[in-house]
């Protein structure tokens, strides 16, 4: 129970203390037996032991109850407990009376000349060889809990940061070697995400990652999610060549005409069509006679088969058409008789799909002929 008398009698101000000398510093007596009178308390006395209780509520907060009597405690714990979180870790290389050289010690930020800025507490360090000394170039931390940003590195002055890890524990005397390095260099002043990030390591794993954002593989100004289990399937692997005789291909796109082309990251990235490897396709009819195609890499392409050239059609011809059609163009065949009459065969193109032929002796007579026809033609 800590508060100022609040009786009718009581005045809104300190009185003043008394300036008589009334006597000899000392201790309360109740008076005895052989006449001793018992000690007065006089006003100012109980004023000045009130207003100490009083000083120690109010430097805590206290709000005043006559229904506690535990306030003077309450108010002295909450103090100590206020001066140890703001206490900062001080040196050995500032000492005040009483302490210990070589010791590792704490002050509160009140009680020494500034050490570290805390907020909008500047507490400064005389010296920092003997906290060096004492920590032996480490800080050890047994584990806690970051939940605010923390910034590494100078703001202001370009600089090399290296982070290093050791995994089996705190470094030996004399082990200089860690398990990880990690070092941001190259960063450009005033300009965000600029810097070089290396990671030195011996095992990267990225087993536990779902998902990787990588840059579009085509302009790299956007973002995909690509799963790292099919990364290896997405982009194109290739080295170059040794002796310099071939590109290097990095990427399969498809032209406006709906080719695909392979590209080497150049303006003239277009290397080749796949259209432009050799195809073929065999097959026989209902004759079992053989019959099919073959593209070649100059554009050019051969249709083979079988034909019969009927004589009641005379001088008009009979009309074959082809298995296959050129995409190109028609250009013209050659017709060889299979039959033992060794008949001539005349044929010339009738579109890209079909020609027209005669077939007979050499004189001028139509006969019924059996014959093989190589057509040439283009693809493209």
């Amino acid at each position: 129970m800590v508060y100022r008398i609040d009786d009718v009698t009581a005045v809104s101000a300190l009185p003043a203390l008394p300036t008589d000398n009334i006597g000899t510093p000392g201790f309360f007596t109740g008076g005895s037996t052989s006449g001793q009178s018992p000690t007065r308390v006089r006003f100012w006395w109980l004023n000045m032991v009130q207003e100490e209780l009083v000083n120690i509520a109010e430097a805590a907060g206290i709000v005043f109850d006559k229904t506690k009597n535990d306030q003077c405690i309450t108010a002295i714990k909450q103090l100590i407990s206020g001066v140890a979180s703001s206490a900062v870790m001080g040196t050995p290389g500032v000492l005040a009376d009483g302490d210990v050289a070589g010791k590792l010690l704490y002050y509160a930020a009140n009680q020494k000349a500034p050490v570290f800025v805390y907020g909008t507490t500047t507490v400064a360090l005389v010296t920092t060889t003997a906290l060096g000394t004492a920590l032996q170039g480490f800080l050890s931390l047994g584990g806690g809990n970051v939940t605010g940003t923390m910034d590494w590195g100078s703001k202001t002055a370009a600089a090399t940061l290296t982070h290093r890890y050791w995994s089996a524990g705190a470094p030996s005397e004399g082990d200089a070697t860690p398990d990880v390095t990690l070092t941001i260099s190259g960063g450009t002043a005033g300009t965000a995400n600029k810097g070089v990030t290396a990671l030195s390591t011996g095992t990267f794993d990225l087993t536990g990652i779902g998902s990787i954002p990588v840059p579009d593989v085509v302009d790299f100004n956007s973002q995909g999610v690509l799963n790292a289990k099919t990364a290896d399937g997405r982009y194109i692997s290739s080295v170059a060549d040794a002796a310099a005789s071939l590109k290097r291909i990095i990427s399969l796109l498809e032209n406006a005409d709906g080719r695909a082309v392979f590209g080497d990251g150049t303006n003239n990235s277009v290397l080749a069509n796949l259209s432009d490897l050799p195809t073929q396709f065999n097959g026989v009819d209902s004759s079992g006679r053989g019959y099919g195609y073959q593209k070649f890499n100059d554009g050019t392409m051969i249709v083979f088969g079988y034909a019969y050239y009927q004589k009641s059609t005379g001088t008009t011809g009979t009309v074959i058409t082809l298995p296959f059609s050129f995409p190109g163009k028609f250009i013209g065949l050659n017709c060889t008789d299979v039959g033992n009459d060794n008949n001539a065969v005349a044929a010339y193109p009738e579109s890209q799909s079909s020609f027209r032929c005669w077939g007979g002796a050499p004189t001028i007579s139509y006969l019924n002929t059996e014959f093989f026809y190589t057509a040439r033609g283009t693809w493209e």
